[in-house]
């Protein structure tokens, strides 16, 4: 019974934490768009 709830507060808290990073990365993205740059593998670069 516990290792049920266990699972299932598990996968919830992953699918909040995905949901939480796909909204902070639309936010960066459109900021970057407004600023005229982006984000890079080896960070920001302005265009």
């Amino acid at each position: 019974m516990l290792q049920q709830q266990i699972q299932e507060f598990g996968r919830v808290a992953r699918l909040e934490h995905h949901s939480m990073r796909v909204r902070d990365g639309a936010l960066a993205r459109r900021r970057s768009a407004r600023i005229g740059c982006e984000q890079t593998k080896k960070g920001w670069r302005l265009f």
